[in-house]
């Protein structure tokens, strides 16, 4: 699809699965999605929630998101899985990845 011009980015989601919430294991898959896509091809989607297993903390996510971008500069940006579940508590996760991502 990447070739033929009919793809603009893939958005693999880390959250609610083994290991979907571990810094480590989003990072060396990323590595993956770049090296197939480029950077500049993957957004990176997290779901929020600081009470369920496997979800990650808007200061995680905001840590982790650096360091991917670090990792890979070209990055395409990312996103939280329930816009309700931020926009009812004053969109922490978008103040805080806003300005990580332009």
């Amino acid at each position: 699809m990447l070739r033929a011009q009919a793809l603009d980015y893939c958005a693999p989601q880390y959250y609610g699965g083994p290991q979907l919430g571990d810094p480590a294991y989003l990072l060396d898959n990323l590595a993956t999605w770049v090296r197939l896509l480029g950077a500049e091809h993957v957004v990176v989607g997290f779901g929020l929630h600081a009470g369920l297993p496997d979800y990650w903390t808007e200061d995680a996510a905001a840590r982790t998101y650096a360091r991917a971008r670090a990792r890979f500069p070209g990055l395409r940006g990312a996103f939280g899985w329930r816009l309700d579940w931020d926009a009812r508590r004053g969109f922490p996760f978008a103040v805080r990845l806003g300005p990580l991502v332009r």
